[in-house]
């Protein structure tokens, strides 16, 4: 398997993530403290109710 490039380069850019790149991340309910967690389920439910600014006509 041929190695992939660090995520951080030396010069601090960070590079575009791949489909094998996300395959390796862990769910935030498995690396956050859990009322961090909470927190964000928090904001994400907060934010689906939030108003929307409408599209415009095309």
């Amino acid at each position: 398997m041929k190695p992939r490039p660090p995520i951080i380069q030396a010069d601090g850019e960070i590079r575009s993530l791949s489909g094998a790149d996300m395959k390796l991340f862990k769910p935030a309910k498995e690396v956050l403290e859990p009322e961090m967690y909470g927190a964000l389920l928090a904001m994400n439910k907060a934010s689906k109710n939030a108003p929307h600014l409408e599209k415009p006509n095309s």
